[in-house]
């Protein structure tokens, strides 16, 4: 990048006053890892679950209640804002780097910690303009009556909950956790509402009598205390405006099928230039964009709702207002629903029989469901880097071709396929919440394809290595098989790399990990593990053997995976290879420690 000023630099003066993890300077243990990740949680379910302090009321309906699914965020409580401060922030911050209006050069280390910070910094900001806002718009009663105290009190307790989550989806993205923050506290509330809904001991009085909220305790209760079991069955798995058997039957289904068609892609066959023989390939998902069309149009939604219901209350006789939506409150719930106006129509009905007894809000919403996760699909992979064109620009940065195409006509060939990815991974993704709101999934469709519906990379090594020897003769021109040793679970390795690309010398240290996918989960961001990694290869399984190491008395395995010409070969306790199966597609990936 050039010297001149770029906007990113106005960062540096307060890189060193925000709160920062350092990433972890070895290999973080499994178990280790498992740890940080319970106590991260503990500490975001303690303040999910801790009232805010001053506040006057909390009572009448929630104006943020259909959001609460996206923000994993809880009325009246520390954890009131949830992820919306790190989340929106990372949104905004990969739309500026991915419409070039701020420049980012991610091989650049300054550049990458220049981001990082003003994320952060935008993120600290926006937990404070929220945390301003929802005490100066009355949310816990008006500013007379909190006192100015309480107040800036209340401020304090929503910002510093707000800096608690920025550091935690740090920690754990750093190396010290299992996945990414974000999602795993968007999966826990989502998780935590569905067991509960299929567990609540509290009873609600329902007009039938006492019976108890949580749907698998309902169902052994009225086996237990009606005389009539079938009538009894039927109760449990139909009553209407509490949860039932079937929801929770639905809830699994649509959990299974997501996980089904995680698997779906299609896979390009590409070579090296460089690398006589080396071949790959480059797999596109039918989720292209992952769960990110269901995030921006649950996004939109919650939004219009908002605004809807504000101006309803103030404005309830004017006819663009009624147009935009009409809210009533539930008898049974006690929050608003829409009843009239568009947000009725995007709306999900609340059950087959409301489809039939009104066919035009059935087919609008499904119509809006399809269409928005589509578009929002095909908008993402331009603002994101992940488009064709994106891809081309690595795939040719890694010095790898497709067999039968000119180097030129890598774009256009990847345009026949990643733009029908996203699109149709959209709808997929909008076909599959239509189905879990019609059948009355717990949760909702959204909410579970929000908790479900990213494709993480699953890791099967990923140790630091020590260079024993390299040896330039063995294989190809240019081609070195490199001897080492992990630094934590004492695997031998051997493997070919291309010498040019990527030199590795005796005694050097390698970070080395072994992948499924290149894509992790980040904060609403689809970003890949090339970005932390300097040599790529993808390849093969094609073998595993019993071993047995000379003046060693345990029986190891061998592990064989083939990079086109090129070889990996890692022996190690059969234990801590149990993810290793013959005929899996992996991505090797090396960096220098």
């Amino acid at each position: 990048m050039g010297g001149g000023f770029r906007v990113l630099h106005l960062v540096r003066p307060f890189l060193s006053f925000l709160p920062e993890v350092q990433s972890a300077d070895r290999k973080v243990p499994f178990r280790e890892k498992v740890i940080y990740t319970v106590i991260s949680l503990f500490i975001f379910l303690v303040c999910s679950q801790l009232p805010l302090y001053g506040i006057h009321s909390t009572t009448g309906a929630d104006p943020f209640y259909w959001m609460r699914v996206i923000l994993a965020s809880n009325r009246g409580t520390v954890m009131e804002l949830g992820i919306t401060p790190i989340v929106t922030s990372g949104l905004v911050m990969q739309l500026l780097a991915g419409s070039k209006i701020i420049e980012v050069d991610n091989n650049v280390r300054e550049d990458r910690a220049l981001l990082n910070g003003a994320q952060k910094l935008l993120g600290i900001l926006i937990a404070v303009g929220e945390a301003v806002a929802y005490v100066l718009s009355g949310m816990y009663g008006s500013v007379g009556q909190l006192g100015v105290g309480n107040a800036i009190l209340i401020i304090l307790q929503l910002c510093f909950a707000g800096i608690i989550v920025i550091c935690l989806d740090e920690l754990l993205q750093k190396g010290y956790g299992l996945g990414s923050g974000i999602s795993l506290f968007i999966a826990t509330n989502i998780c935590e509402n569905i067991i509960w809904k299929a567990f609540s001991p509290t009873t609600i009085n329902s007009g039938r009598g006492a019976e108890f909220e949580g749907a698998v305790i309902a169902l052994f209760h009225l086996l237990i205390t009606r005389t009539d079991k079938v009538r009894a069955l039927r109760e449990a798995f139909y009553r209407q405006n509490l949860p039932n058997v079937t929801n929770l039957l639905a809830t699994v289904l649509v959990f299974l099928i997501v996980i089904y068609f995680q698997g779906f892609r299609v896979v390009l066959p590409v070579r090296s230039k460089n690398a006589r023989g080396q071949q790959g390939s480059y797999p596109i998902k039918l989720f292209y964009t992952s769960n990110m069309p269901i995030i921006l149009q649950s996004a939109l939604v919650s939004n219009l709702y908002f605004i809807s219901q504000l101006l309803y209350r103030k404005y309830s006789g004017n006819f663009l207002v009624n147009l935009l939506g009409k809210w009533k409150e539930s008898e049974y719930s006690g929050q608003s629903v829409p009843v009239g106006g568009l947000a009725y129509y995007i709306t999900a009905p609340s059950s087959m029989a409301d489809i039939l007894a009104n066919p035009f809000h059935g087919l609008f919403y499904i119509v809006f469901m399809l269409s928005a996760c589509a578009l929002f699909s095909k908008t993402w992979i331009e603002v994101s880097g992940s488009s064709a064109k994106d891809v081309a620009k690595q795939l040719k940065e890694q010095q790898m071709v497709m067999p039968g195409h000119r180097e030129s006509n890598l774009q256009k060939e990847l345009n026949r396929y990643i733009p029908t990815a996203a699109a149709f991974g959209g709808i997929c993704i909008g076909a599959l919440t239509v189905l879990a709101d019609l059948m009355g999934a717990i949760g909702s469709g959204t909410g579970i394809l929000l908790a479900f519906g990213k494709a993480m990379a699953d890791l099967y090594f990923d140790e630091v290595i020590d260079v024993v020897k390299t040896d330039s003769q063995v294989v190809y021109d240019k081609v070195s098989r490199i001897n080492a040793r992990s630094e934590e679970n004492d695997f031998f390795v051997e493997l070919d790399v291309h010498s040019e690309l990527y030199p590795m010398l005796p005694n050097e240290k390698h970070r080395m990990l072994i992948s499924n996918s290149l894509i992790i989960n980040g904060s609403g961001e689809s970003k890949s593990l090339t970005d932390k990694f300097e040599y790529v290869m993808h390849g093969l399984l094609y073998k595993m053997a019993d071993a047995k190491s000379e003046g060693d008395a345990d029986v190891k395995v061998e592990v064989y995976i083939s990079f086109g010409g090129l070889q990996l070969m890692l022996r190690g306790d059969p234990l801590k290879m149990h993810k290793f199966k013959v005929d899996q597609k992996l991505f090797l990936l090396l960096r220098k420690n």
